[in-house]
C-alpha cells in the first residue's frame, strides 16, 4: 500500500488491470450462456419439427441415381 500512496499511476495502472479482467470475466460468462441458451432452442427446435436435421438426405439423391 505504502507504494500505491507515494505514486498514483501505480495505484491507477492496477485499478486498470483489475477492471480488465473483470470485464473479461464477465463477457466469457455471458457467451457462454448465450451458447447455452442457443443449444437449448436448436434441441428444442428439432424436437418440435421446426428446424430439420438434413442428415440422410443426400444420402436419398445418392441412392436414386
Amino acid at each position: 500500500m505504502t507504494v500505491t500512496n507515494k505514486h498514483n499511476k501505480v495505484g491507477d495502472v492496477f485499478n486498470f488491470i483489475s477492471n480488465i479482467i473483470n470485464i473479461v470475466g464477465v463477457s466469457c460468462k455471458k457467451m457462454e450462456v448465450t451458447r447455452e441458451q442457443q443449444y437449448a432452442r436448436i434441441i428444442e427446435g428439432l424436437e418440435n419439427g421446426e428446424i430439420f436435421n438434413e442428415e440422410g438426405l443426400n444420402q436419398e439423391t445418392f441412392l436414386k441415381s
